[in-house]
């Protein structure tokens, strides 16, 4: 695929086979077994440096605190606790794998995407703030009652995917295009509309 920004639907399938057969082999009631043990392996493979080996790759250490992040966030708004102890769990193992993803952010960045000292940085306050926004917009999500503005919300999270798979061929074409018009600014702009519509 010639298009850069397509390398994580190659992360994304391996995931959908992993939890498929996963699911398929052990049922869903045992999927917070595979949620602890993903994170462990992750955290093993970054503690003795083995992240970068191929098996890691395919065991998709460098991306499991998110994906363990969206699990659990969906287990705990609808799971229907029948233990206090439960719940404290996913909880707790929410705000574990936030931390732990944040924290493990500096390591799993290739080198071409922190090229300034201060992105590092940047990127970990970024994925703190990444984490606890989806949770809090999670969370206040079962207060909106208006079909209206479920519609709305629906259609602006729809068009965040497309908008990802075009962004970087079409958005540099649009760039270079305009090169000789206007301030990158304004160029950014023509390409946020353009990407938008």
């Amino acid at each position: 695929i010639g298009d850069a920004a397509y390398w994580s639907l190659v992360v994304e399938l391996l995931f959908y086979v992993a939890i498929g057969l996963f699911v398929y082999l052990f049922s869903w009631k045992n999927i917070r077994w595979f949620t602890g043990l993903w994170l462990l392996i992750s955290a093993l493979a970054f503690f003795f440096h083995v992240d970068d080996s191929f098996i890691a790759k395919m065991l998709l250490v460098r991306h499991a605190s998110y994906f363990l992040f969206g699990i659990t966030l969906m287990l705990v708004v609808s799971t229907d606790y029948k233990t206090i102890l439960q719940k404290y769990y996913d909880y707790a193992f929410l705000i574990g794998v936030a931390v732990y993803g944040a924290c493990i952010s500096p390591y799993a960045l290739p080198p071409y995407l922190t090229p300034h000292p201060y992105d590092t940085l940047i990127v970990l306050l970024l994925q703190a703030v990444f984490f606890i926004s989806v949770a809090a917009l999670v969370y206040l999500s079962s207060s909106i009652q208006s079909e209206k503005v479920i519609r709305r919300m629906a259609i602006l999270g729809g068009l965040t995917y497309p908008l990802y798979l075009v962004h970087q061929t079409v958005g540099t074409t649009i760039i270079d295009y305009f090169k000789d018009y206007g301030t990158l600014a304004m160029r950014g702009g023509i390409v946020i509309v353009t990407m938008i519509g």
